[in-house]
């Protein structure tokens, strides 16, 4: 079997060990933030946050409105507007957002609020997504992992290093939540 093709096999059998809880004082709604991208400041009205972008297949770190630093990801195989467990898309809206957490399959996880309370009522059903690092299997296998999208609905960023950031900025910013547009 080629290597490219057992990777995907691989991938995406992958299930997240993360799982997020929703944040006192936080009001999650699954309806996507209606955003233009912004060409000079896409952190534009979010304080301080992570925002992604699904066309642009970026993530965003934003502090008090500006963008601090910016990351390649890649999301589900199913594209996006997750409604359904087992869909492999990934949910648009704005989320609660967990603090980071060692994985084993990931290196880094942080749990994403889906889906939202309100979002249950009305039908929808997964859990276990996650903004998480690399497959630790295939971590150093041809580059980053950003070429294409792979994961069953996650935002998975491309190497080690680059979650490792992010988790350390969470981790010291404190955003409460997502913005995945």
């Amino acid at each position: 079997m080629p290597a490219r093709l057992l990777f995907l096999c691989v991938v995406l059998g992958a299930a997240v060990e993360a799982r997020g809880e929703e944040r006192e004082g936080v009001v999650p709604t699954d309806e996507p933030a209606g955003r233009a991208l912004e060409a000079d400041n896409p952190c534009d009205g979010l304080g301080t946050s992570l925002a992604v972008d699904t066309e642009e297949h970026r993530l965003w770190l934003c502090k008090d409105g500006v963008t601090e630093k910016s990351f390649k990801v890649s999301l589900g195989t199913g594209g996006v507007g997750k409604h359904t467990a087992g869909d492999s898309r990934t949910p648009l809206g704005t989320y609660p957002l967990g603090q980071p957490n060692r994985s084993t399959r990931y290196y880094i996880a942080i749990a994403v609020g889906y889906p939202t309370r309100e979002q249950v009522k009305r039908g929808y059903t997964g859990k276990d997504i996650a903004i998480h690092g690399p497959l630790r299997l295939h971590r150093k296998a041809n580059g980053p992992q950003t070429q294409l999208d792979w994961t069953r609905g996650c935002i998975a960023l491309g190497t080690d290093a680059a979650i490792a950031i992010v988790a350390d900025w969470v981790k010291e910013h404190r955003p409460s939540v997502v913005h995945i547009y």
